[in-house]
């Protein structure tokens, strides 16, 4: 069966160019719960929705925090899957999932038909008691410092332009703490933002005289500027405005699905080592929802290839294909070449420079973190895609990764020291490639150093999740 060819676009360079980082900032208010896909006519109403119930001596204790978590509602106004976005802390976070397990709503609506909607909802945690805390006044951060991010020179090179919307939690402090990427058009602009977010500062969030946590969401513009005035770029990704004909009636989508949070694979660290090079092709379907369902490997020059594509497209998402006026499944795939220059997803130069350290004898590079300035603190470290064949078996997986942290604090090379499961080794390694952390420093001095992490994949046996829904009538 023909499937649909995911593909970059391609692009000349810009003469006469200037570039600049447009920051939309409309509006800086706390994020109420937000409808994923904003195609509702209707958003969910809350029909039963208990508090949380404070860990015991948090509320006596005087201690402030916050939780953002992403919920599934079903067509009947049931809760069918939550994952926490940002916690303050792992107790609070367990709190607000707990809470959740028993929400009923009214379902989003959609041509007068309910559907699965996906939203964020942030539970605030304070010393007031659950009445005070829903009344009373507030006013929302104010930015007092911020700071642009840096437009990737590649990405300016090839004209592309583009969005990351970033959700984050401004602290009774001023400061940003837990950033989240909800959306972002190419992985390139992901560091840069996240890095710039985390300088801002803000005059806090202020509840019944009180500075709070408070829950935000900001899109930052990638958008290049000629030096006429002109705004330019192109997309970063093309997904044809047709479906192929010769696909089932239910693949052919009137308007196709547009990409709208892409992460780059993760190239295998001993053929990256060694400079072998490979591809592999994936096929795999786009739900209603925008989420990826049935990957397959259909070619891989080698199967460590084939297993990083994979991986790299179970995490993204996309704004669902329509049909009719409707979200509706659709089959695509991505040819992924693996190289050291690769368009679509090139190295950076600090990775690099990494692989020029790694020659060397003895080599530059920490071995341990103890000898730093300061201990290594996680600034952005968005969790892995579980894979449906370790969710289904509902059992715990574990995996341990080895990377470098550079100097500018980002996660490079990483690679599968030991799992349980390969696909979950695969997922693991996947998200720690976007991690960020402070920058290490030996006696003030800049150095990079590796680093081993366990991931554990722990299944919340209370939780009432579904299975991935495939899509009718796949090959």
């Amino acid at each position: 069966m023909p499937i649909t060819s995911f593909t970059r676009r391609f692009r000349e360079r810009a003469r006469r160019a200037t570039f600049a980082v447009l920051l939309a900032l409309p509006s800086l208010a706390p994020a109420a719960p937000i409808v994923d896909a904003g195609l509702l006519d209707t958003r969910p109403k809350p029909v039963s929705t208990p508090d949380p119930v404070y860990p015991e001596g948090y509320k006596e204790s005087g201690e402030r925090g916050m939780v953002v978590l992403e919920l599934l509602i079903d067509p009947q106004g049931r809760v069918v899957d939550r994952s926490v976005m940002s916690s303050t802390d792992p107790s609070l976070a367990y709190a607000a999932l707990k809470a959740t397990e028993s929400w009923t709503c009214e379902p989003g609506i959609k041509d007068r038909s309910p559907v699965y909607t996906r939203m964020r909802v942030p539970f605030e945690f304070g010393p007031e008691d659950d009445a005070a805390r829903s009344k009373g006044s507030f006013t929302a951060p104010v930015v007092t410092y911020q700071e642009r991010p840096v437009y990737p020179f590649s990405l300016r090179l090839s004209r592309v332009r583009g969005q990351v919307m970033v959700g984050f939690v401004v602290d009774p402090q001023g400061n940003v703490i837990q950033p989240t990427v909800i959306e972002s058009t190419h992985p390139d602009f992901e560091a840069p933002t996240i890095e710039a977010i985390l300088n801002w500062k803000f005059k806090p969030g202020v509840h019944n005289g009180h500075p709070v946590y408070t829950h935000m969401e900001v899109p930052v513009i990638f958008q290049l500027t000629y030096a006429e005035g002109r705004l330019g770029g192109a997309d970063a990704w093309s997904v044809p405005d047709k479906a192929s004909s010769k696909l089932p009636e239910m693949y052919r989508y009137d308007e196709p699905p547009k990409p709208i949070l892409i992460g780059a694979p993760v190239y295998p660290y001993e053929l990256l080592v060694g400079n072998i090079k490979g591809k592999a092709s994936v096929a795999f379907a786009v739900d209603p929802t925008g989420r990826t369902r049935s990957i397959t490997v259909s070619s891989a020059s080698r199967p460590e290839f084939g297993a990083a594509a994979a991986a790299m497209v179970a995490a993204w998402r996309f704004d669902p294909a329509m049909q009719g006026g409707k979200p509706s499944w659709s089959l695509l795939k991505k040819d992924q070449d693996f190289s050291r220059n690769d368009e679509d997803f090139p190295m950076s130069d600090s990775a690099l420079r990494l692989l020029r350290e790694l020659r060397k004898s003895p080599c530059p590079i920490l071995t341990s973190a103890a000898a730093l300035d300061v201990p290594l603190k996680g600034r952005f470290q968005p969790g892995p895609v579980v894979p449906p064949s370790v969710s289904k078996a509902d059992v715990p997986a574990t995996a341990s990764i080895v990377f470098i942290v550079d100097h500018a604090g980002h996660a490079q090379l990483p690679r599968i020291a030991s799992s349980t499961s390969e696909e979950f080794g695969w997922a693991a390694a996947t998200a720690i490639s976007r991690w960020q952390f402070n920058a290490p420093t030996v006696k003030g001095r800049p150095v990079d150093v590796f680093v081993e992490i366990p991931v554990a994949f722990r299944p919340r046996q209370a939780d009432a999740r579904p299975a991935d829904p495939a899509p009718p009538g796949a090959p």
